[in-house]
Parts: structure tokens; sequence; C-alpha cells
């Protein structure tokens, strides 16, 4: 009798292990394509590939980085010691900016200030050259509207790119 129960009681744990192992597998390939659907969905303003050169064009002040060998210069000032990880974070962002929202029936560009933009960025890579605009702030204050010259979107964007973007070559230099 005590042999039986605890053979009983060995099967029962054995098939609750089981179900607690499918379960998990199961909650894990899930939440796996999830995240592959995610990934999926995310939009880009830009998807460039690696960033030769960028061109900052703010308020009617111009400042334009070259990269060679592995280094970022300044065209305005060759000489002049960047910030190397700054220059690569922007070239980054640039490369590849993601979107918060696109807007695929927009209004026309006036309307979100893309028409004459305060700030916009000419991206070359090896293979194209983009220019990209950015307008107004939305409501929030932590948004921005912003396109690819020539094209039909409209997207929103987060702030990381407007506070990084500078006219002003000392924002840039090492310290």
């Amino acid at each position: 009798m005590k042999k039986r129960t605890a053979l009983r009681a060995g099967a029962v744990l054995i098939f609750i292990l089981l179900c607690v192992s499918y379960g998990f597998s199961s909650w894990r390939q899930a939440e796996a394509r999830s995240l592959e659907e995610t990934v999926a969905r995310e939009v880009f303003v830009t998807d460039l590939g690696p960033v030769s050169s960028f061109s900052i064009d703010k308020n009617g002040s111009r400042l334009t980085f070259l990269l060679e060998n592995d280094t970022w210069y300044c065209s305005q000032n060759p000489e002049a010691a960047l910030n190397q990880e700054t220059v690569r974070t922007l070239a980054g962002l640039l490369s590849r900016l993601p979107a918060i929202e696109m807007i695929e029936t927009p209004e026309p560009l006036e309307t979100y200030g893309l028409a004459d933009p305060q700030l916009s960025f000419e991206i070359t890579t090896a293979d194209s050259t983009a220019a990209l605009l950015i307008g107004n702030v939305l409501s929030d204050g932590s948004q921005y509207y912003a396109c690819i010259s020539g094209g039909t979107l409209v997207y929103t964007i987060g702030s990381q790119l407007t506070e990084i973007a500078s006219t002003d070559l000392s924002d840039f230099l090492e310290t």
C-alpha cells in the first residue's frame, strides 16, 4: 500500500513537472514571437547604413563633419580636436533614426514646420545622400516632426537628435 502511494505521488510529481516545463517553454516562445513582431513594426525615418559625412544646417549656419580613417573631422576647422563619441553618436542617429510615429497621410509640410525648417541635416553614405528636415516641436515638448526631403511621409521623432545638433563647433570639441 505504501509502495503504491509512493509510486502515485512520484507519477503525480513527474506529471506536474512536465506541465510546468511545457508551460514555461510555451511562454518563452510567445515572448520571443512578441519581440520579433515589435522589431518588425519598428519604423525608421532614416535607414541609410554607415554615414561618411553629414552637415547640420540650423538657423542659417552650417557645420560639416567628414569621416576619414575612422576619425571624424570638421571641414570648417580640420585641426579641431572633436569629441569623437559625440560626433559618432550623432552620425549613428542620422544613419538609423527611429520614428515614434509615421503620419501616412500628412497635411502640407507647412503644417509641420517642414517647408522651411529651422534644422536640417545632409547625410552622405557610400551609396546615397539624403536631406533630413526637422520641423515644429509637438505640444508635449519632447517630440518633433521630421521628413526626408522629397519624401511623402512625415514622422514624429524624439528630442535626442535636436538636443545634440548644434552649429557651434565648441559643442563638439574635446574637453
